[in-house]
């Protein structure tokens, strides 16, 4: 046996005998022993396997209070019970800034690492809430549950996070930085207080089927990432105990190019930018902020997700807040609360608020009055077409109230014969407020007999106006009135290229911008509307802002983008939604020629390149020859 080996195998020995954990065949079980430092029992224990060149490390059932970081290495699988709970001491310093999480690796670039089935608690209701940050100048950088990965110069490989429950932590629940190959799936993660799931620089990811809770900042969040999945995750707003950070201060998903964050020189990282990311079936539910903050990215592919109010989910008896250390977030439960919630989701949504609903078509009772023999009444239901945005209801325009009346079918059977009725309703919003009028109308002829016995008959009309009591007004919804689109042409430069984007500085209220060229289409959708029915019967359309595209065509940066110098404008035409209407778009074309051309076409530089190949072979065969 080399000598290497004999030390590696003398080393692996020892630290067996060292820490007292249990093996078998590079395999490692530890127990809870009460102390307050249990992250060297669980290092001991990790340094051995990976010192044996490889193993498992298996936590048994119980809590494991620490107070210093522990150090993952690079073929390890760290596992463990799910009733095993590595929890943050109470009496520990605030160790667990920067690079220093609880779980983590701040000098090597990790391989090979595993880490699932147990949980990590960061026990911040029993911390001072200053420990959140570690600066002055970043904002929830203290406590991230699990971080490590590599460098730009050095990537981490092939980590797998899974069946982990990781919750009330000042920051991150899972922090991947700089590494190719990352699988993260099946974990249960709440008020984790900076982002739930965060992949920064990391190529050839899987996101899937995990349970975010957050708050303050993102459930998930891609920056600078490339060739990565998004699917069948849930992400929802947290509404627990928050232990000092505010609530509804996160995206569901943010996805960019963040090259700094929070007071931190982000100039180190590599000259990425977000590459092909699906997001997919996945269900967003009240996040704070924006469902999907889509800010930067090149082939962001967003499609059959599910966007829906955290309300919903309450009365489908799902409960999304309240995971604490006293009602912990493990598999069963979360089996329990989100099992089959993708199937028995049944909403349908819209691109648009209007539903043509007429107030006849609703059962309220209306008040019945008498006035002048004539029998009728009116009540305001409620508007039409309202949107509620942010929780805060909209109408489309001051036309939209719904009014019920009644009224006799034949005011002539009180009045006299031949009855005709005439039904005037009027509605107005005044000073915030709804008022509505009915107006009614009956001509109608009696008949009497005069002195000699004579019939005489007469006509008469008689007018009278029934008031509904007036009810507060929602605001007209905000939309521009046009939208204006720049197309720039780009002719002479290294290649020829065309964009067609907005540049109406505000774009609140717009639903979508749909171009189309040449027969293919290209939709860049800012919110997603869902019909709910009231117990009244009217409905309403809840707006979630979204950003995202789809279609045949390539866009780049907030427009459309075309390649090439044959662009006709002819083919072009760009269409702009708001959730109730069309919205007028007006264009202006600008020709961009560029004065300074190429020396040489691109095939006259393949041309020489080929021929100084050739001479160069032609040089080395005669050299060989003399």
């Amino acid at each position: 046996m080399r000598f290497r080996e004999s030390f590696i195998l003398f080393l692996y020995l020892s630290s067996i005998f060292l820490t007292g954990a249990t093996s078998a065949a590079g395999d490692f079980t530890v127990s809870p022993t009460g102390s307050n430092s249990a992250q060297n029992d669980i290092n001991g224990a990790i340094n051995a396997a990976s010192l044996a060149g490889g193993g498992t490390v298996y936590l048994k059932s119980g809590t494991y209070l620490v107070d210093g970081p522990i150090i993952i290495k690079s073929n390890v699988k760290l596992t463990g019970d799910p009733d095993a709970i590595i929890k943050v001491s109470p009496t520990g310093s605030q160790w667990y800034t920067g690079q220093t999480g609880v779980i983590c690796n701040p000098d090597e670039s990790i391989q090979n690492a595993e880490i699932c089935g147990f949980q990590i608690n960061g026990n911040i209701g029993n911390l001072p809430k200053s420990y959140a940050d570690s600066r002055s100048d970043t904002a929830h950088d203290c406590e991230k549950l699990i971080l490590f990965g590599g460098w730009s110069s050095n990537l981490g490989h092939n980590i797998k996070i899974h069946h982990m429950k990781l919750y009330d932590s000042f920051s991150d629940g899972i922090y991947i930085r700089y590494s190719d190959g990352v699988s993260i799936y099946d974990n249960t993660i709440s008020n984790c207080q900076h982002e739930g799931i965060y992949l920064s620089c990391v190529k050839n990811s899987i996101v899937a089927r995990n349970h975010v809770g957050g708050i303050t900042s993102d459930c998930g969040r891609f920056d600078n990432c490339i060739d990565g999945l998004v699917e069948y995750n849930i992400f929802f707003s947290y509404n627990g105990d928050s232990y000092g950070a505010y609530k509804g201060g996160e995206n569901g998903l943010q996805i960019g190019d963040a090259m700094s964050s929070h007071g931190y020189d982000g100039s180190n990282k590599p000259g990425w930018t977000t590459k092909n990311i699906e997001v997919r079936h996945n269900t967003f539910a009240d996040p704070g902020l924006k469902a999907i903050w889509l800010h930067n990215g090149e082939n962001v592919y967003i499609h059959d997700n599910e966007y829906i109010n955290a309300a919903v989910l309450e009365t489908m008896g799902i409960s999304v807040g309240n995971i604490s250390m006293e009602n912990q977030p493990t598999i069963e439960k979360s089996e329990e609360v989100f099992g089959g919630l993708l199937e028995i989701l049944d909403i349908k949504f819209v691109d648009s608020a209007r539903n043509n609903q007429t107030g006849d078509s609703l059962t309220i009772p209306v008040e019945e009055k008498e006035k002048s023999g004539i029998r009728a009444g009116i009540e305001i239901a409620g508007f039409g077409d309202v949107v509620y945005k942010n929780g805060v209801p909209y109408i489309p325009d001051n036309d939209s109230i719904l009014v019920k009346t009644v009224s006799l079918q034949s005011p002539a059977y009180t009045l006299g014969l031949n009855g005709d009725v005439k039904k005037e309703i009027k509605t107005e919003i005044r000073d915030g407020k709804a008022y509505a009028t009915l107006k009614m109308t009956v001509k109608y002829t009696t008949e009497s007999r005069n002195a000699k016995g004579a019939k005489v008959r007469k006509h008469r009309t008689v007018t009278e106006t029934f008031e509904a009591e007036p009810v507060p007004a929602p605001a007209v919804f905000p939309r521009p009135d046009k939208i204006k689109v720049r197309i720039d042409q780009y002719l002479g430069g290294v290649h020829n290229y065309t964009t067609i984007s907005p540049y109406t500085m505000d774009l609140e209220g717009v639903q979508r911008i749909v171009y189309e060229y040449d027969g293919k289409e290209l939709k860049h959708v800012f919110e997603v509307g869902e019909h709910i029915t009231d117990d009244a019967g009217i409905i309403h359309t809840n707006i979630t802002d979204v950003d995202y595209w789809d279609g045949d065509l390539e866009h780049s940066g907030d427009g459309l983008l075309l390649e090439g110098q044959d662009f006709d404008e002819n083919k072009l035409k760009v269409l702009a939604y708001s959730i109730f209407e069309e919205i007028p778009t007006e264009s202006d074309y600008m020709l961009h020629k560029y004065t300074a051309q190429r020396l040489l076409s691109y095939d006259t530089i393949i041309l020489l390149i080929k021929v100084l190949l050739m001479l160069f072979v032609l040089y080395h065969l005669i050299k060989m020859v003399y």
